[in-house]
């Protein structure tokens, strides 16, 4: 099942994935019909009524994994770029600096893997595996460096995929577009480069 969402204010893979309920519960629904979890909810004999809810359980379950800031996937991937860690360096070393690096189409791409542990009476009945893959094109961006921080960020058009599989199954995907502006925290800065300490 495919979605295509364009979020208002997006900082979290999970607000990509799930930012309303219905979103949530059509994730889970569609969890609840994999093989895996039909499998698990068979062997641990839970009535067909409430595989749904259990499937809602487990999405929840791993929301602190999908949690995953947007900003950490797109700084990650700048930070493979030579010259973006040149510039920063270089800003590091001479903090009164200031520098700009632009980048054409590229993606930032990010796999976050999911365990959750299925207890029946404290006991353990069942391990489901997760995974969250999710890839990030971002067509034109600007960079502004200073003292070893991104500062500033000038891009154009950002859009995003998730894809939710239960192992290796495919669940949902979601896409749509993110604004970069909101998703990066750049009050104080992100460190690419740690400033050089002051010699005394």
């Amino acid at each position: 099942m495919t979605t295509t969402i364009l979020s208002a204010a997006p900082t979290t893979v999970e607000s990509l994935m799930f930012s309303t309920k219905p979103l949530l519960q059509e994730a889970a629904f569609h969890l609840a019909a994999t093989p895996v979890l039909q499998r698990v909810t068979s062997a641990i004999r839970l009535p067909n009524g409430v595989r749904g809810r259990l499937a809602e359980d487990i999405l929840t379950a791993a929301a602190s994994v999908t949690r995953h800031p947007i900003a950490e996937i797109l700084v990650a991937a700048w930070r493979g770029y030579a010259e973006v860690m040149h510039a920063a360096k270089a800003t590091a070393a001479h903090p009164t600096t200031t520098q700009w690096v632009r980048l054409g189409q590229h993606r930032a791409p990010c796999i976050l893997p999911v365990t959750v542990e299925l207890l029946v009476n404290g006991s353990h009945a069942a391990t489901v595996n997760l995974e969250v893959e999710v890839v990030l094109t971002i067509n034109t961006v600007g960079l502004q460096l200073r003292e070893g921080r991104l500062v500033a960020v000038e891009t154009g058009h950002c859009s995003y995929e998730v894809i939710l599989r239960c192992e290796a199954a495919e669940v949902t995907v979601r896409r749509g577009e993110v604004d970069t502006g909101i998703a990066l925290p750049l009050t104080q800065g992100m460190v690419l480069v740690p400033p050089r300490p002051a010699v005394a």
